[in-house]
């Protein structure tokens, strides 16, 4: 925990395999199932993907293979078991989760799967949030994300109101000269979390390989909601009530006199 401190993201083993499991069975059989609906293939693997699927239909398959694998009830559940601990320590009990998990599919030479350069929270996503992301294949090099230094981050937001002025760097000019992006290295047994105040994305995949990986938010069941006045991030219209305390149970039990 000390690192989230330091770094502002954790890369964590598991904390049930067995739940990884069931949910790598979802993803992949939600992306077979799409693949044989959509382009009349069989997938080979999901690292594998670009071999079947031309990138002209990666965003159909999906936008397919989303609305599968959300359509499971227990999805969320999955998700959670593998930080549960983590996110206790970080969130406390009562949460709030993203009604649904976003599905990334990134062939490799694919540019539209490009994530630029960006933070969660200039795209009106909670300060008080943390980001779960999970993998289903190996994660390397340039078919990673790739994930600043927090020091610096936090530095970009505070100039922020000056960059893209005149006689002033643009985001892009200021973030080549001071920013590291370093991309991580993780294998499927592996997950990572972090706070939407780093600045991360993604570039071309260079590598001969796909990956897939889906990706969700959760925060605190009370901490605000809107950050800078954005609309559309309220609760249960993005996100919804998940887990609550032995306490929160007592509370939802009290109704308040009328007189």
């Amino acid at each position: 925990m000390q690192n989230f401190d330091r770094n502002g993201y954790l890369i964590n083993n598991h904390e049930d395999n067995n739940s990884y499991k069931k949910l790598k069975e979802i993803v992949e059989e939600s992306i077979k199932i799409s693949v044989k609906n959509i382009c009349g293939n069989k997938l080979k693997s999901l690292s594998k993907f670009h071999e079947t699927v031309n990138n002209i239909n990666v965003n159909e398959v999906r936008m397919h293979s989303y609305n599968l694998i959300n359509s499971f009830p227990n999805l969320h559940d999955l998700c959670f078991s593998l930080i549960k601990n983590q996110i206790n320590k970080l969130l406390g009990p009562d949460l709030a989760v993203q009604l649904k998990v976003n599905l990334s599919i990134v062939p490799p030479h694919d540019k539209s799967s490009i994530i630029p350069l960006h933070s969660d929270i200039n795209t009106g996503e909670s300060i008080h949030e943390i980001v779960s992301w999970i993998p289903f294949t190996k994660c390397y090099s340039s078919n990673s994300l790739f994930i600043t230094d927090l020091k610096e981050s936090l530095k970009l937001h505070k100039n922020l109101a000056t960059l893209n002025k005149p006689n002033q760097p643009t985001i892009s000019e200021y973030a080549e000269l001071n920013l590291k992006p370093q991309y991580l290295n993780m294998d499927i047994n592996q997950n990572l979390i972090f706070t939407p105040i780093m600045y991360h994305g993604s570039n071309t995949n260079l590598t001969k390989d796909t990956r897939v990986s889906i990706n969700y938010r959760l925060k605190n069941l009370f901490s605000p909601y809107l950050h800078h006045d954005c609309e559309g991030k309220s609760l249960s219209t993005f996100y919804k009530r998940y887990k609550i305390s032995k306490l929160t149970k007592v509370t939802d039990s009290y109704k308040k006199p009328i007189f």
